[in-house]
């Protein structure tokens, strides 16, 4: 894997990026089509309370603070017909009572280019960079989380897709992630997936879609360590969607998932003199069933949605590919006008059993939970309260983490249509 780029600036693969979506614009056919602008400045502030800041386990004797989050954002866009831009900048300040060690600053930006140079082809190129400092994924991917490091998150999309028919499209999409930590004890690595798909409606309630992806994970070393992991899964798939009346909406995939980790080590070879160190490498394959559902209701002013699947993915280097299965639950309704009520759970298992050598299994558990009440002043002005729970437990490493939190806010947007 190439070097990281410094957290305090977007890798060089946003840069890249950046400079394609420009010359995209470049590119683009002028026309006489009128370019229609839209501004959306935005700030949110938000004050939390949390009887475990740090995400530490039980036994490590959880801190309690309250903390103050200010979100400048500015949403704008461009779109002349072929031709679309939409970005989003925001940049996040948070404070804490008594732990200022804690402060930070955590930026962000995403942008997506839609074009149609000509009937039926669709180009979209997006980027979204992000740092942020919330440490629940790390949690729920078997970290022993004692302070809030930063993780910067770049992730490059590009997709092309050709429709024949108005029932028929085939797509083809790379995407490229990267993934770094301020604490060199967690796992840095990079991602590269393509993806191929094709759809067909058949009719106005029913279609269908088969795919295939390739995943390829490079997981940078741990501190101290020579030895490198990487894995590869190779996926089939097949979907259905199907639209039951107005208000239900039925969606499931199966699949079958090739999973090969390989772990490259070095050994000392003691035949030459002197002896010397040469590299060797372990590989196993796994197969396993994928399967996603998904059942959306549309309720007069809401919605409730239940979801549930089985995977294989890579976490971190050295737990290898775990088996991740997860049952969601959210929905959403309007009181009146004004007030929007709303919530969600949802339980993640992780399970990664392997002899292979230096990989380690685990086998976690998560649960997570949250209740918003959101009141509407106008167009522009919103207030919120939640409260959310987080239950975490490792079986391997017999840890258990909890927190709660409750939280109110402030949020405003101004549209501004030039």
């Amino acid at each position: 894997m190439s070097s990281s780029a410094p957290l305090g600036r977007p890798p060089v693969a946003a840069l890249r990026l950046g400079g394609s979506l420009l010359l995209g614009l470049m590119l683009a056919p002028v026309g006489e089509a009128a370019w229609r602008a839209e501004l959306t400045p935005g700030v949110r502030v938000a004050t939390e309370y949390s009887d475990n800041v740090t995400y530490a386990d039980k036994a490590r004797d959880p801190v309690s603070d309250l903390s103050l989050t200010t979100e400048p954002s500015f949403d704008w866009s461009l779109d002349r017909g072929d031709l679309r831009l939409v970005g989003r900048s925001r940049e996040r300040f948070e404070r804490f009572l008594d732990h200022d060690e804690l402060d930070g600053n955590d930026p962000g930006h995403r942008v997506t280019l839609t074009w149609q140079p000509v009937e039926r082809w669709t180009v979209e190129v997006s980027e979204d960079f992000e740092r942020i400092r919330d440490l629940t994924e790390a949690v729920a991917a078997g970290e022993i989380v004692v302070e809030r490091e930063r993780r910067t998150t770049n992730d490059a999309e590009a997709t092309l897709t050709y429709r024949p028919t108005e029932r028929l499209s085939v797509a083809g999409a790379y995407t490229n992630y990267n993934s770094q930590s301020s604490n060199p004890a967690n796992t840095d690595y990079l991602l590269h997936a393509a993806q191929l798909t094709t759809s067909l409606q058949l009719t106005e309630q029913f279609g269908f879609s088969l795919g295939a992806n390739l995943q390829d994970y490079d997981f940078n070393p741990f501190p101290g360590s020579r030895t490198r992991f990487f894995t590869r899964n190779y996926g089939l798939f097949l979907g259905a969607g199907y639209q039951v009346n107005e208000r239900l909406q039925l969606s499931a995939q199966l699949g079958e998932r090739l999973t090969e980790q390989t772990a490259r080590f070095p050994v000392l070879d003691a035949t030459p003199f002197p002896p010397r160190f040469v590299e060797q490498q372990d590989t196993t394959s796994d197969l396993a069933n994928t399967f996603s559902t998904l059942a959306s209701y549309q309720l007069e002013r809401g919605s409730i949605t239940l979801s549930a699947s089985q995977d294989l993915t890579a976490t971190s280097g050295a737990e290898g590919t775990v088996e991740r299965r997860r049952l969601s639950l959210s929905g959403n309704r309007w009181l009146t006008e004004a007030w929007q009520v709303g919530g969600s759970i949802a339980s993640t298992t992780n399970q990664s059993n392997t002899d292979q050598a230096g990989f380690v299994s685990r086998n976690t558990r998560s649960l997570s939970g949250n209740a918003d009440l959101t009141y509407r002043f106008d167009e522009v002005w919103s207030a919120g309260f939640s409260v959310r729970h987080v239950q975490y437990r490792d079986t391997d490493l017999q840890t258990e983490v909890e927190r709660n939190a409750a939280l109110v806010s402030l949020s405003a947007r101004w549209p501004y249509l030039l």
